[in-house]
């Protein structure tokens, strides 16, 4: 992990010397010696930091502001006719400012005010270019940050907008039940049915029946079992004699993140800057999620594309904590990893709430006849709504949170 840090310190150095070049270009533009010495500090600290050895941290080495100094720069080369960057100005009616670029022979002032080396939640972007700032950075989508999807109202009931056929259904005696503690879906009648369990553990599958077979290309052999899911496989299929598990889950990628979150693995006793992180952490202390997982996982065999290995492993050892990566180590080691199916392609349009990635982790799960595990609601209604209905079980979201941990306040636990 050391000889790790040390490189990324020392590509960090590097890449600050070429900055250095680049700004030996700018000839005439005033300020560019005040950039230079800031960009030569930043230099010395992390050489500092390197001769220090072990007490050098990966945190220490990303927040450096190198990388807003470069944003700087790229302002710098992107805008035309600069005359000056990092100008004071003043007035009798203002406090003095700093502008970063003075362009446009002074007509224009440019202020950089994020650059996001982690990425940037979709969120976040938008709610500051309502701002009317420019945001630069690989965006995010909020549920794969394990941030909730405010847009999709959890407290929704999915037994509501029933067609008349499932009207009359009802009135047969057949009913959506909100599952108790030993979480079984019930229904009695061989017409669409549609079965949810109460809100907090979002589980629901929907299964189609005609003649005594299951349409939803499942076939009976996929009703997820009692033991593995908390679900009965006869009560899905009642129409089939014959009782047969699905034991295969596929794994979201906001599965993962909730799994190995330190707020759901004993850091859920904090107040966090972060009004989301907060109330996720109250969450978790109300209704731990992983032992949702864990009764979920429980005799499955669990499954992963490999897309959604590769999009994890980026946010993790972006914004992961050192036990955060230990964990989702630990944790893929027992998953197998498949390749990606994105057998919706010609079916499900890319917009809106629905992602490729997303088409691709749960096309997976439909090929290999696997549930998916997931928090992503806002891309199951969309692709509901071109027609697709996909089977999943439903789990709260989770952040990673331990690399927050350092600035929130702890809490006794009760």
């Amino acid at each position: 992990m050391a000889e790790a840090r040390a490189a990324l310190a020392s590509r960090k150095i590097g890449e600050a010397d070429v900055l250095l070049e680049k700004l030996g270009e700018l000839q005439g533009v005033e300020g560019v010696n005040k950039l230079k010495k800031r960009i030569k500090a930043e230099i010395n600290f992390l050489k500092k930091a390197l001769r220090k050895g072990s007490d050098l941290k990966e945190e220490h080495i990303m927040c450096s502001n190198l990388g807003q100094l470069g944003a700087l720069y790229d302002a710098v080369s992107q805008a035309s006719q600069v005359v000056g960057v990092l100008q004071n100005f003043s007035s009798q009616h203002l406090e003095k400012i700093v502008v970063d670029v003075v362009a446009e022979n002074g007509k224009q002032w440019i202020k950089v005010v994020f650059w996001f080396f982690s990425g940037v939640s979709e969120s976040l972007a938008s709610n500051l270019e309502g701002l009317g700032i420019c945001v630069r950075g690989i965006r995010i989508p909020d549920n794969e940050l394990g941030i909730p999807d405010f847009t999709v109202n959890d407290s929704e009931s999915d037994c509501e907008n029933f067609s008349d056929e499932n009207e009359d259904m009802t009135a047969n005696g057949s009913e959506c039940n909100e599952v108790a503690e030993d979480n079984v879906f019930t229904s009695q009648d061989s017409r669409t049915t549609k079965c949810t369990c109460e809100p907090r553990l979002h589980s629901s599958c929907e299964v189609l029946h005609s003649e005594g077979r299951c349409q939803n290309e499942f076939e009976c052999n996929t009703n997820v079992s009692s033991s593995s899911a908390g679900l009965e496989s006869s009560n899905l299929c009642s129409t089939v004699t014959e009782k047969k598990e699905i034991r295969k889950l596929n794994l979201d990628v906001t599965a993962i993140i909730a799994y190995v979150s330190a707020t759901t693995n004993g850091g859920a006793n904090f107040i966090f800057a972060d009004k989301v992180l907060t109330e996720q952490a109250m969450w978790e202390r109300q209704n731990p999620v992983k032992k949702t997982l864990d009764q979920y996982f429980q005799g499955c065999e669990l499954m992963v594309c490999q897309e959604a290995v590769d999009h994890f492993s980026d946010i993790i050892n972006t914004i992961g904590g050192p036990a955060e990566k230990k964990r989702s180590q630990e944790f893929l080691a027992r998953v197998a990893v498949v390749p990606g199916q994105d057998i919706y392609e010609n079916q499900v349009k890319i917009g809106g709430k629905v992602r490729k990635l997303s088409r691709i982790i749960f096309g997976t799960g439909q090929a290999l006849k696997a549930i998916t595990v997931t928090s992503n609601r806002g891309f199951v209604r969309s692709v509901e709504q071109q027609g697709i209905k996909p089977v999943v079980l439903y789990h709260e979201p989770r952040a990673l949170t331990e690399m927050k941990e350092s600035c929130a306040t702890p809490i006794q636990a009760s």
